[in-house]
C-alpha cells in the first residue's frame, strides 16, 4: 500500500473527522444528557453514546466501565444502555 498516496486525502480525511467530533460532542452535551435528566445516570449514558459515535457497541461498554470504574456505579446507565443496543441491533438486522 502506498502511503503517499493518502497525502492528498489527508485534509479532507481530518476535515470530516473534526467535523463528527464537533456534531457527536453538541448533540451528546445539547440533546442526550439535556433529555436523560442532567444527571450522572445521564452522564454515563453520553460516555456510551460517544462511543457509539467513535465507532461500536465495544467502545461504548469500555467507556462507560471507565466513568463507572472511577466515579462509582450507574446501573440504569448500563440496563438502558444494554437494551437499547440490543434493540437497534436487533432492528437492523430485520432489514
Amino acid at each position: 500500500m502506498d502511503l503517499s498516496s493518502l497525502t492528498a486525502a489527508f485534509s479532507t480525511i481530518m476535515l470530516v473527522l473534526s467535523l463528527q467530533i464537533l456534531v457527536l460532542t453538541l448533540f451528546a452535551v445539547m440533546m442526550i444528557f439535556r433529555v436523560m435528566g442532567k444527571n450522572y445516570d445521564a452522564a454515563v449514558i453520553v460516555a456510551g453514546f460517544c462511543g457509539l459515535g467513535m465507532d461500536a457497541t465495544p467502545v461504548a461498554i469500555a467507556n462507560m466501565s471507565a466513568v463507572t470504574g472511577k466515579y462509582g456505579p450507574s446501573f440504569k446507565a448500563f440496563l438502558l444502555f444494554r437494551l437499547s443496543a440490543v434493540s437497534s441491533s436487533t432492528y437492523l438486522t430485520q432489514w
